[in-house]
């Protein structure tokens, strides 16, 4: 009889350590009232599933963490709507490594935090989670027999959104609001706009050109960012040299003028773009306080990577009294959106600000 739960099964493996743990797999989550569950995917071996019965008393279920291993698994859609389904409290999903089918469509009356580390997946859609305050997405990744894109951002009802990113601004990379795609140039209306969210972090390869002219789109989406987030993304090919003209080019940037207080710019290697960038946002940013400059890995010193920002000391700040902190990382591997404990919780205020 078809009961509607996934089909799993435990590997002999699994099962053996589980004896030896004194643990009935089949009673870990059934009626127990767990509250946080952590599954980790173990390298080897690679064909460990679960039996039918596991998520079948998730109704106290607040924190889910799935860890199951880069390339290692590949999640079907109906698997997560089932778990999302059955987990009426669910506060916190966070998912590792995992390659999910298709797309990943969140319908939760409960859910506040997301957090996608390292998988691959076609599509985040929020379908309607009204109490979604985080979605926290980085270190995505492509099959190589997918057809050029990558992941989709598509969001639909959360009234509640204040925390996005990261979202990458190449081609490959789409983002949707409502019903509308957004591309370089797309006009803003209510219907694509999400006021509530606060904090947005961006991935932008500076070397492309047809990636830094996302730049002043997305943002038109979220009115009332008031800390921006920008990763200087690695590229192998270069469409273009991105100098203070182009920025001036796109005409005024609202958002960047009346609303940006806080600019944090991650992974600085020294590039023209990257330079040029700052400055125009130096010199448009009218209520900015602080920009925070953290440098990439690859320099050979310090004062090798002030030198670089030497010329950004002779800016005319629309803002007289902002500041400008240059430093590294306080976690250059890890950062503290990797972090389940950090990431998904509400322990830090802005988990993407590593330093």
């Amino acid at each position: 009889m078809d009961t509607g739960v996934p089909a799993f099964s435990l590997n002999p493996v699994m099962a053996e350590i589980f004896r030896q743990l004194g643990l009935d797999p089949d009673q870990i989550v059934a009626g127990k009232g767990v509250q946080e569950l952590t599954l980790v995917h173990h390298p080897w071996p690679l064909e460990i599933f679960l039996p039918s019965t596991f998520f079948l008393g998730m109704e106290t279920l607040t924190r889910l963490y799935l860890g199951l291993g880069l390339c290692d698994v590949v999640m079907k859609t109906g698997d997560l709507d089932f778990i999302l389904d059955r987990s009426p409290v669910l506060e916190t999903l966070s998912l590792e490594g995992e390659m999910l089918e298709r797309c990943l469509g969140l319908v939760s009356q409960s859910l506040r935090r997301v957090q996608i580390i390292g998988c691959s997946v076609g599509e985040i859609f929020v379908v309607d989670a009204p109490c979604l305050e985080r979605l926290i997405q980085s270190g995505g990744w492509c099959p190589e027999d997918t057809d050029g894109n990558c992941t989709k951002v598509k969001i639909g009802h959360a009234p509640r959104l204040h925390m996005l990113g990261y979202l990458e601004l190449d081609p490959r990379n789409v983002l949707e609001v409502g019903n509308t795609v957004i591309k370089a140039g797309t006009r803003v209306s209510p219907r694509t706009m999400v006021p509530s969210v606060g904090v947005m972090a961006l991935e932008v390869r500076f070397g492309v050109r047809n990636d830094a002219k996302m730049v002043p789109s997305v943002p038109r989406c979220f009115p009332n960012v008031e800390t921006l987030h920008i990763k200087s993304a690695k590229t192998d090919r270069s469409t273009g040299k991105l100098n203070l003209k182009f920025w001036h080019e796109c005409g005024v940037i609202e958002f960047v003028r009346s609303r940006i207080k806080l600019l944090v710019f991650h992974d600085f290697r020294g590039g023209r773009g990257e330079l040029a960038f700052l400055k125009y946002f130096c010199e448009t940013a009218s209520v900015l306080k602080k920009v925070v400059i953290l440098f990439a890995d690859g320099f050979a010193s310090t004062e090798e990577a002030q030198s670089k920002l030497s010329s950004l000391g002779s800016v005319k700040r629309a803002s007289e009294t902002s500041t400008v902190l240059v430093t590294v990382p306080s976690d250059p591997q890890v950062g503290s959106i990797r972090s389940f404990k950090i990431g998904s919780g509400f322990s830090a205020d802005d988990p993407f600000a590593n330093y």
